[in-house]
């Protein structure tokens, strides 16, 4: 099966640059629909347990690992200790947050 994911994301989808601002970011083009189907399924196959930020034109992941903790701050008064992500995030960041709404309630309404 992955052959011919492979065969259909080499055939269909390309690499493709953007400009967003003043940085230059990376994404991947398409020719057909089925290619592009193709393409979120290579990127399925291949994850692991990381999911990329839903807001448009960023291609951040979002990792859910547990914090890593220091010893030394364990036994200091008032120390909380580090917690996992919220397993239902979808952006990397505020400022993706607040991009992706404007874009898709703010701009929609004007």
């Amino acid at each position: 099966m992955s052959h011919v994911v492979q065969e259909t994301v080499a055939e269909d989808c390309y690499p493709s640059l953007y400009q967003d601002g003043d940085t230059i970011r990376y994404g991947w083009g398409f020719h057909t629909l089925l290619g592009a189907m193709y393409l979120q399924m290579m990127w399925l196959l291949t994850s692991t347990g990381e999911i990329r930020c839903k807001a448009r034109g960023c291609s951040r992941i979002i990792t859910y690992e547990q914090p890593e903790q220091s010893l030394e701050d364990l036994g200091r008064k008032g120390y909380r200790k580090p917690y996992k992500v919220r397993s239902d995030k979808v952006f990397c960041s505020k400022r993706c947050k607040n991009r992706q709404y404007y874009h898709d309630i703010r701009k929609f309404k004007r």
